[in-house]
């Protein structure tokens, strides 16, 4: 066994597949650094055989080794994404095949374009190429790695240009340096390495690689392309020197300021002027530029919430038929929670409750393609926001849900929390002054218990979730048969407002729609008391009977105190709807009559 897995992993070797050992019956390297030690010396690879003699082989991917393996895992149905992949695009040809330890599939592709690894390309579609290996026949680690068909039989086959396409979209590809052409395989002869290499780096580094990926991809090429290679401290030269230099197209926005760079506000000057009253997304609660997070429990009507608030603010309606909008707003959207069908039907029927047409929402209001795998782990996927967010320039951005968006592996470490904060949110607000509406979820643990004492304990995670948002909204359907409450347990600007009480509605034209229909007041100590109404449920409280009645603010604004634009929202959203009607009064032109329909 031992010969034999010597002589393999030397066969691999003289097809210039570098390679490393592995643990036996694992897939863990055995030498410190894994699989940048990946070689193609026959004296190393003796060596590294006589002193682990059961060991496993790894191949180094990418192109250090020249290929790319695409990773069919069954037990994620990744042989059934690939299959139906493969009838819309077209199949490959035949190519190198391995059944591996744990019953998947290895496809092994040409490739001499550098692509990072990418986990979940496709579910249960891996893509193993630089800076990662595979573990290859004869070896054990659930089971034997074997060829499906004798290694012999196949030469290694180009990628398919369907799964470059998605690459490219989904992840970077890089060019290679310019050089000459020998034997099919550019190459960077000597007074071409040091620059062509330095190049590469920075192309590297503009897709915001860091040192390590930098390094391994930079060492593959060198030993593939030089002629001859670098001495690696050089190479690690470059790469230390290029990965210390700002990511060529992130936004200014993501590089925090140095200390010595904050200016220091002059106090006296500060005081002469008469502090700004803040510009709302959600009148009193929300304001533009805020970090806020809404939070709920399952079925609560998180994801609803926040698509009506995109809908209603890009026409200027009220927001859950409650929250004035002082100028339409635009929206972008990031739901990784929900199935694309789902979005759908969900904004249809806000759209038709709303009597919103398409046209309307034109340059608006934009979604990413509902889980198409945006993620803050992935630096493509935050590249790419940020351009997005650099050309729309939306008021609001909103993110469904943290746990599936972010790149907080523990909720309750509150330095992972706060530095996703500083690191990631802070930063796009910063591009172009957006809100930001995160999508949470409550706290499991609670409901198998008593209820939390206070709202704010309903939060999931870490007690930095609402030390490092500006506002936090938690929705509980759980305290009340029949609706459920919007609490703000963090209004950073203003006192305590009122809890909301909140029903997800089916409307008379066959919509659905979010609606506040009613506030419940606090005493300090925490008891409840019906307290207040919207602006609408006053306008109908006064509005009893079908005479024509005067201006209606002064009174409404007796019963609940809002502001006239709020008013007028009310009244026009109550119109819309066909229960009221005003004109203007005859006796004063400036004011209306107003009555019931």
């Amino acid at each position: 066994m031992t010969q034999q897995t010597v002589d393999i992993a030397l066969k691999y070797a003289a097809r210039g597949w570098h390679v490393f050992p592995v643990k036996h019956k694992d897939k863990a390297p055995l030498t410190r650094t894994g699989f940048k030690e990946a070689t193609v010396s026959e004296d190393q690879i003796r060596k590294w055989w006589q002193q682990w003699p059961d060991a496993n082989i790894g191949i180094a991917t990418g192109t250090i080794s020249g290929i790319l393996v695409v990773d069919i895992d069954p037990r994620n149905r990744g042989d059934e994404e690939i299959e139906l992949l493969a009838i819309e695009n077209g199949w490959w040809v035949d190519t190198k095949t391995v059944k591996t330890g744990g019953n998947g599939t290895h496809y092994y592709f040409k490739c001499e374009t550098a692509f990072a690894c990418v986990n979940g390309l496709w579910d249960g579609v891996d893509i193993k190429a630089d800076g990662g290996y595979v573990v290859a026949p004869p070896s054990i680690t659930e089971n034997k790695y074997v060829w499906i068909e004798p290694e012999e039989n196949y030469e290694l086959q180009p990628v398919p240009e369907w799964i470059i396409e998605e690459l490219q979209k989904r992840r970077r590809s890089v060019k290679p340096p310019a050089g000459v052409e020998e034997d099919g395989v550019f190459t960077l002869a000597e007074g071409q390495r040091d620059n062509g290499l330095t190049k590469f780096a920075g192309t590297l580094r503009r897709h915001s690689c860091d040192f390590e990926e930098m390094l391994n991809s930079l060492l593959g090429y060198n030993l593939r392309h030089c002629k001859p290679p670098l001495p690696e401290k050089d190479v690690a030269r470059i790469a230390r020197s290029i990965s210390e230099k700002p990511a060529g197209n992130l936004p200014v926005a993501n590089r925090p300021l140095t200390y010595e760079e904050i200016p220091d506000e002059n106090i006296y000057a500060l005081m002469q002027d008469t502090p700004q009253e803040p510009d709302y997304i959600l009148d009193g609660w929300v304001v533009r530029g805020d970090a806020a997070m809404l939070v709920g429990d399952p079925g609560a009507g998180k994801s609803f919430l926040g698509l009506d608030i995109a809908l209603a603010g890009a026409v200027g309606d009220l927001i859950w038929d409650y929250f004035p909008v002082s100028k339409p707003f635009k929206t972008y959207i990031v739901d990784e929670e929900n199935t694309p069908d789902e979005v759908h039907r969900r904004l249809y029927n806000i759209a038709k409750a709303r009597g919103i047409k398409p046209a309307e929402l034109e340059d608006r209001f934009r979604m990413a393609t509902p889980r198409h795998g945006f993620s803050f782990r992935r630096p493509d996927c935050i590249q790419a926001l940020y351009r997005k967010v650099q050309s729309f320039q939306p008021d609001l951005i909103i993110f469904d849900s943290f746990t599936a968006t972010s790149n907080v592996d523990d909720e309750n470490k509150r330095e992972q929390v706060r530095r996703f904060f500083h690191d990631q949110l802070y930063p796009l607000q910063a591009i172009c002054g957006s809100t930001i509406l995160y999508i949470h979820h409550t706290n499991k643990a609670v409901y198998g218990k008593e209820r939390m004492t206070t709202t704010g304990g309903l939060v999931a995670g870490s007690i930095d979730f609402l030390g490092a948002a500006d506002t936090c909204m938690v929705l509980d359907s759980q305290a009340h048969p029949g609706y459920t409450t919007l609490t703000n347990v963090k209004p950073r600007r203003m006192k305590m407002p009122a809890q909301l009480k909140l029903r997800i509605m089916d409307t008379a034209n066959g919509g659905i729609q979010p609606v506040v229909f009613g506030e419940i007041e606090k005493h300090k100590q925490g008891t409840e008391e019906a307290g207040g109404v919207t602006a609408g449920e006053a306008i109908m409280t006064i509005l009893r009977d079908d005479r024509w009645h005067d201006d209606l603010y002064p009174e409404v604004a007796d019963l609940v105190p809002c502001k006239r634009a709020n008013f007028d929202q009310a009244a026009k959203r109550l119109r819309d709807r066909g229960l009221i009607e005003f004109k203007p009064n005859p006796l004063n032109t400036n004011l209306k009559i107003w009555r019931k329909l």
